[in-house]
């Protein structure tokens, strides 16, 4: 018997939402795997909304593949042409990034689902840290798709593109490996393969996604707001080279962030467990987030916006500095340690070169 293929016409809004289920926090029993030390799980996903984001990938490719033509007229701020692939970014009551037109009720459609997900797994792993089970919620958002201000959490459309060359198939990755500097992201793709996260031995594992699953990856906010009890999840993407995707790859990736405003607190609540010193201080997401953008070069920065490796911003000793590396070393030695870094003495630094997160 032939099936119709559904348009991209087909896919609006009206028809999307039939396809998610009514609005539920579910609990997640996968989410006490993230104590383990891996940074993700594979979370699954209602038949209903695996159908609505295989609809949503597709109509978000076919967009992403006409503005990598004809890029919009009235250029949408959230589109992104990078070398590997091509990103739009959705975030509600962001009016800086434009409409969306079709896709923009879609995309709140997606992330009202995504967020249940994403909330069902901090609820499972907060039970699985012995605390109440909305222990989280004060350092999220009320709403992901509240329109009247911005939301700290956004929606991503991604298409990695095979290398066009066959001597770059050995090279980097589609996406280098980085640390998300979120909650949790959730990723959703249309080929099981491609995605790699990094185990505390270093070694790369395969998380495959067939569909009806998703991956949940934690982040940098997630270690901090845990006392270190979570790790954030080092992952990357490949496409083209040995062991990725042997094809293009499309993911819809959700994430989950705290707002700047919001302060990570749980240090007495998590007190049963061995805690290292520099995580029982609290500290706002502000400072944490400025922190992470001092020493971290975006995944998705633009060639012209990327410093040069020797001039790229790395932790430091001084408060707040975000000067290049070279004309810090000079004042280093000399400085103490600040109570910004929340550490204490016998506590070391382990990380004084350049990273990328997103």
């Amino acid at each position: 018997m032939k099936t119709r293929k559904r348009t991209l016409s087909e896919a609006n809004s009206s028809s999307v939402t039939a396809r998610v289920a009514t609005r539920n926090f579910v609990c997640s029993a996968e989410a006490p795997l993230l104590l383990r030390k891996h940074g993700y799980i594979q979370e699954l996903i209602p038949n209903s909304t695996t159908d609505t984001l295989r609809i949503v990938v597709k109509a978000f490719q076919a967009q992403l593949e006409a503005w990598s033509q004809q890029p919009p007229q009235h250029r949408y701020a959230g589109f992104k042409q990078l070398a590997k692939k091509q990103r739009v970014e959705f975030r509600a009551g962001d009016s800086t990034l434009g409409q969306l037109g079709l896709l923009q009720s879609i995309a709140v459609t997606v992330v009202q689902a995504l967020d249940d997900i994403a909330r069902g797994v901090l609820e499972g792993l907060a039970k699985a840290l012995q605390l109440p089970a909305d222990a989280f919620l004060p350092v999220l958002d009320q709403t992901a798709v509240d329109t009247s201000k911005q939301s700290a959490s956004s929606l991503e459309a991604i298409h990695y593109m095979l290398p066009e060359r066959a001597d770059e198939k050995l090279g980097a990755p589609a996406c280098e490996a980085h640390e998300d500097k979120g909650l949790l992201t959730l990723i959703y793709s249309d080929i099981q393969q491609g995605l790699q996260v990094q185990k505390p031995c270093g070694t790369w594992t395969h998380v495959l996604l067939p569909q009806g699953l998703i991956a949940v990856l934690t982040g940098h906010t997630l270690e901090r707001a845990t006392c270190g009890l979570v790790k954030a999840a080092k992952h990357r993407v490949l496409v083209g080279a040995p062991g990725g995707c042997p094809t293009p790859r499309n993911a819809l990736v959700y994430k989950l962030r705290a707002p700047e405003t919001a302060v990570l607190n749980m240090y007495n609540s998590l007190s049963r467990h061995v805690i290292i010193p520099r995580y029982r201080t609290p500290i706002g997401v502000s400072e944490l987030m400025h922190h992470f953008n001092a020493t971290h070069t975006s995944v998705n920065a633009t060639p012209s916006s990327e410093e040069p490796l020797a001039a790229r911003h790395t932790n430091t000793l001084e408060t707040g500095s975000t000067a290049p590396l070279a004309a810090r070393e000079a004042t280093a030695k000399s400085l103490e340690t600040p109570q910004i870094w929340h550490m204490e003495d016998g506590d070391i630094i382990d990380v004084m070169v350049s990273q990328v997160g997103d």
